[in-house]
C-alpha cells in the first residue's frame, strides 16, 4: 500500500480460464497420445479433446482399428482430460466450433493435418511429436506380430519382432486358460501388468531395471521394448552352474530398492492390493493351495493369514530366475503379472525359494544356503522398514514356495525326484522354524563384502 493512499489497494483483475484443445484419431492409443495430452493441458486451465468419428476417419484417412467409442474412452481416462467431444476431421473444424466451445488454444504434437481454421483465429500451437513410437509403427507391429516365439511364456504368448532396426517383445494373454498349466486366468491381467510396470519404472531411480512398456490394448496385447538379444535368462546361468555372486547381489539391492520407493503408498495400495492375478494365482494357486499335505497345509494357511496383515509394498510377485534377465553386468526384469500390494517377505521369499530349489538340484544345499544368508545380509543392509518379523515371514514364504514347487497346479517338473523328500523336509522345517535356515546378521558387513569381492 502506498503511503500517499488511505484504502485498500484495488485488487488485480482475475485471469479468465484458459481452454485448451487438441483433436486426432487416438487409435491405439499410446505414450506419444498421453504426452500430448499432458502437455495440453499444461498450456492452460481446462483440456477438451476432439476425437475424431469414425465417419470421419473412413471419409479422411483410414478405417480406425478401434470404434470411436473404444478411442474416446481411453482418452477419458487420462487424468489430464476434463472433456471428450465427438468431432470430425481436423479440417472441418469450423469457428462456430471454436467460439461455442470457448476455445483458446489448440495444441497439435505436428502440423500434419489441416488445422486451416485455427491458424486463422491464431490459436494452432504446435510442440512436436514424442519420439519412439506412433500409431503406424504400432499398427505395422501387430500386422508382423508373428516374429519369433520365445521359451518360457507358460501363461501367454510371447514373441519377438524385428521392426526398423529395433527388437519388440509382444505378450498376448488372450487365453482364458494357461497353456501349460490347468490354471484359470484373469482376465484383467495384461492390463494390471502394465500399471505395475509404470508405476516402478516412474518410481525407480533407474527405471532400466524394469522391462520398458511401449503400448497395451489394455485387454489382452502388450508390447515391450526387448533386452538385447545376448540377454539370458538367470534360469539358464543357474542350471549351467554359473552362480554370479555379484550379480545376484545387485539383483536383491534392486529388490530392496523397488521396496523402497513404493512403501506405505497408499495410492498403490488402494490401486494393486486386489489385483487377480496377485490374488488368484499368487496368493490363491501358489499359497493358500500350495498342498493338500496334512502337516503342511494348516502351517502354510497360519503363515499366509500372518502375511496378509502386512501390505507395505508394491511385489514384483514373480520372481522367479525365469523372468531375471542378466546381460552386461546388469538385470531387467520381466513379467509383472502377479504383482500386487502386500507383504515384502514375499518378494524375497519366492526368489530365494527358486535360488535354494536351483541348489538342491545342483547337489549345493550347504553352499546355497550360506549365499542366502549373505543375500539376506544384503537386502538388510540399509534399515528401510521397521518390521521384527521380516525375517521369520521371509522364512516361512521360503517353506511355502517350496512345498508348492511339489504339490501345487504349477509344480516344478525338472526338480529330479530323488530330491524331492529333502525339499518336503526342509519346507516343513522353515515353515515350523522360519529362523532356522538363517545364521547371525551381526556380520552383515562381511556378508556383503564376500558378494562383491
Amino acid at each position: 500500500m502506498s503511503l500517499l493512499t488511505s484504502g485498500p489497494e484495488p485488487e488485480a483483475h482475475a485471469r479468465e480460464p484458459r481452454t485448451v484443445f487438441t483433436n486426432g484419431v487416438f487409435d491405439l492409443f499410446h505414450d506419444g497420445h498421453a504426452n500430448l495430452l499432458r502437455r495440453a493441458a499444461a498450456e492452460g486451465d481446462r483440456l477438451i479433446v476432439g476425437v475424431s468419428s469414425d465417419a470421419s476417419n473412413f471419409a479422411r484417412k483410414r478405417p480406425p482399428l478401434q470404434p470411436w467409442s473404444v478411442r474416446a474412452a481411453r482418452v477419458a481416462e487420462h487424468p489430464s482430460v476434463d472433456e471428450v467431444l465427438e468431432t470430425p476431421w481436423s479440417i472441418d473444424l469450423t469457428r462456430a466450433f471454436y467460439l461455442e466451445h470457448g476455445i483458446d488454444v489448440q495444441v497439435q504434437g505436428d502440423a500434419g493435418s489441416d488445422f486451416g481454421v485455427a491458424e486463422e483465429l491464431g490459436l494452432l500451437k504446435v510442440i512436436g511429436r514424442t519420439q519412439g513410437i506412433s500409431t503406424t509403427q504400432l499398427i505395422a507391429l501387430i500386422e508382423h506380430g508373428h516374429g519369433e516365439l520365445l521359451d518360457g511364456g507358460q501363461l501367454n504368448e510371447v514373441r519377438r519382432v524385428h521392426f526398423e532396426g529395433e527388437d519388440f517383445v509382444i505378450k498376448d494373454g488372450h487365453r482364458r486358460v494357461a497353456r501349460d498349466y490347468p490354471i484359470d486366468l484373469p482376465a484383467r491381467r495384461i492390463r494390471d501388468e502394465h500399471r505395475a510396470i509404470v508405476a516402478f519404472r516412474s518410481r525407480l531411480p533407474d527405471p532400466r531395471v524394469v522391462t520398458e512398456p511401449v503400448w497395451t490394448d489394455g485387454e489382452d496385447v502388450l508390447i515391450l521394448r526387448s533386452a538385447p538379444r545376448h540377454a539370458g535368462a538367470l534360469v539358464d546361468d543357474l542350471r549351467a552352474g554359473k552362480w554370479d555372486r555379484s550379480l545376484l547381489a545387485g539383483l536383491v539391492r534392486h529388490v530392496r530398492t523397488m521396496h523402497e520407493v513404493t512403501r506405505d503408498d497408499e495410492e498403490l495400495r488402494r490401486g494393486f492390493a486386489r489385483n487377480p492375478g496377485y490374488q488368484d494365482i499368487k496368493l490363491g494357486v501358489q499359497c493358500r493351495e500350495a498342498t493338500d499335505d496334512p502337516d503342511l497345509r494348516p502351517l502354510v494357511l497360519a503363515h499366509l493369514e500372518r502375511s496378509l496383515e502386512v501390505q507395505r509394498v508394491l511385489l514384483h510377485g514373480d520372481l522367479a530366475p525365469k523372468n531375471i534377465l542378466c546381460f552386461d553386468d546388469r538385470v531387467m526384469l520381466i513379467d509383472f503379472e502377479e504383482s500386487g500390494y502386500g507383504d515384502p517377505a514375499l518378494d524375497v521369499g519366492y526368489l530365494f525359494a527358486h535360488l535354494l530349489l536351483a541348489g538342491i538340484a545342483g547337489d549345493r544345499q550347504d553352499e546355497t544356503t550360506a549365499l542366502l544368508n549373505d543375500l539376506l545380509a544384503v537386502y538388510l543392509e540399509r534399515p528401510w522398514v521397521d518390521d521384527p518379523e521380516l525375517t521369520d515371514r521371509i522364512g516361512a514364504y521360503i517353506g511355502t514356495f517350496l512345498v508348492s514347487r511339489l504339490d501345487s497346479a504349477a509344480p516344478a517338473r525338472t526338480l529330479p525326484a530323488a530330491v524331492r523328500p529333502r525339499v518336503r523336509a526342509l519346507s516343513g522345517q522353515l515353515l515350523r522354524e522360519p529362523r532356522s535356515l538363517w545364521t547371525s546378521f551381526r556380520h552383515r558387513d562381511e556378508a556383503v563384502r564376500r558378494l562383491v569381492s
